[in-house]
């Protein structure tokens, strides 16, 4: 305990790290740990929150106490105090309130801390959160307006929230509208109303705003034609993260796909990217929409591709599919002889998917 109070940063980081080892052993020493979160160094900071949540979950008055340092008038200590309250298991009904309060703050980082915790506690917190959040949309910081867009997506709705966030596809800061676009993607069906503004979203000069925007129509439920002449253009867009999305639109908004959509997946099989090839196998892998029907361009991937990390997504794609892949069993062996040493792992599971699929 002694050590926790010692002047050198890395004696009190090795010391947090020890009361780690002890979890809830260390309770005792869970007020001095709370006081450590709000270190100036981040070291310390980070043993810290390992070893009080090794502790258990905070009571209310560990919360209280922590919260407290978001009153600070050192702005470290504040924003400090806002990070740690998301690396514990804070009770929200303690931790959110002065969260909330925080946003109003006048130093950048503090309101960046304290939405990103927000986002964090997520839909426990969003009775008391939402409304200063969606006005966080509009922060002077755009930082803090891409994370407080973040955050709604983790909180399940609520009123102003999608209408909010429409317009925030409007903000002239790219990464604001890309997790504008990805927050209404987690929102899901009660997100449709935002379809029109999405649908124009996928012309955005932004890759990274396209990519959430076409992600985003795909979690909004059966797409009506134009959604889906959208989702199919983006299979061929230049940038690979759009073409990644498109992927995975297309699968998350049919079940099954059409037969355009099927072939526009064998099509992104043979992408020059090996992310989207990558994103189409796990996303096949995952969907019941995987049958024999991509056999023959799996097996392909597995016999032609040079990416080792695409081969052993496309094996375990196939490894789903069973007896109805036993064409492609020659393959699978073929890959379990590759030379990579750090393919050990995947090779085991091409033999898993060959013993399947024969």
């Amino acid at each position: 305990m002694a050590a926790l109070d010692d002047p050198a940063a890395p004696v009190r980081a090795a010391a947090a790290r020890g009361l780690k080892g002890l979890g809830r052993r260390a309770g005792g020493a869970v007020p001095r740990l709370i006081e450590l979160l709000q270190d100036r160094d981040e070291a310390v900071r980070a043993a810290d929150s390992e070893a009080v949540t090794a502790a258990g979950p905070l009571n209310d008055d560990s919360t209280i106490k922590l919260a407290e340092g978001l009153s600070s008038p050192d702005t470290v200590v504040r924003a400090n105090a806002a990070e740690a309250l998301g690396t514990v298991d804070a009770p929200a009904e303690h931790a959110a309130p002065p969260l909330v309060e925080a946003l109003t703050d006048h130093n950048d980082t503090v309101r960046a801390k304290a939405v990103e915790t927000l986002g964090k506690i997520g839909e426990s917190a969003a009775a008391v959160a939402v409304p200063s959040l969606v006005r966080a949309l509009r922060d002077r910081d755009s930082w803090v307006s891409a994370l407080a867009a973040e955050a709604l997506g983790e909180m399940g709705g609520g009123e102003g929230v999608v209408s909010g966030l429409i317009r925030a596809l409007g903000h002239v800061n790219a990464q604001v509208r890309a997790n504008s676009a990805g927050a209404l993607g987690k929102l899901g069906a009660g997100a449709r109303m935002a379809r029109p503004a999405l649908e124009r979203a996928t012309a955005d000069e932004d890759g990274g705003v396209r990519a959430e925007a076409v992600r985003a129509l795909g979690a909004l439920g059966p797409p009506p034609p134009a959604t889906l002449a959208l989702i199919r253009t983006a299979v061929a867009d230049p940038d690979p993260l759009v073409r990644a999305a498109a992927a995975a639109a297309a699968i998350g908004a049919w079940e099954p796909p059409p037969d355009g959509v099927i072939a526009d997946l064998l099509l992104l099989l043979r992408d020059p990217n090996d992310q989207v090839k990558v994103q189409v196998c796990e996303v096949l892998s995952k969907s019941a929409a995987l049958d024999a029907t991509f056999v023959e361009g799996l097996s392909q991937v597995l016999a032609e591709d040079d990416s080792a990390w695409v081969q052993a997504c496309a094996a375990l794609a196939l490894g789903r599919i069973g007896e109805g892949a036993a064409s492609a069993g020659a393959a699978l062996l073929l890959c379990t002889t590759h030379f990579l040493w750090w393919v050990e792992g995947w090779s085991l599971c091409c033999c898993l998917a060959c013993w399947r699929s024969l």
